[in-house]
């Protein structure tokens, strides 16, 4: 779990995005980031190591839109809404036998 969380911290330090400001107390329940810790390499971001953003509709979010364009560069990243679970998706369960997973 350390390798994770730490891999996401720095990826996006990489563009200039900082953690919640909870993350500054959450992250005394992780082993401190020192050579104590193996490294496990976490492969972060999408293809090619571009970032993908996903948010509530509800949460601020301009301001990180603003430095993946700065930082990343228009194109080089992915974005999207993520759905709560009130939130109606519009489901489709009734055609289930062509899914190919």
């Amino acid at each position: 779990m350390h390798n994770i969380i730490f891999a996401g911290h720095d990826f996006a330090a990489e563009f200039d995005i900082a953690p919640n400001k909870d993350f500054a107390i959450a992250k005394f329940i992780l082993d401190e980031d020192d050579d104590q810790i193996p490294l496990i390499e976490i492969h972060v971001g999408i293809a090619k190591g571009n970032p993908h953003l996903v948010v509530a509709p509800d949460y601020n979010f301009q301001h990180i839109l603003k430095k993946l364009e700065k930082n990343a560069g228009p194109g080089n990243f992915t974005f999207e809404f993520m759905y709560g679970p009130d939130d109606d998706m519009d489901v489709d369960d009734e055609d289930d036998e062509d899914d190919d997973f």
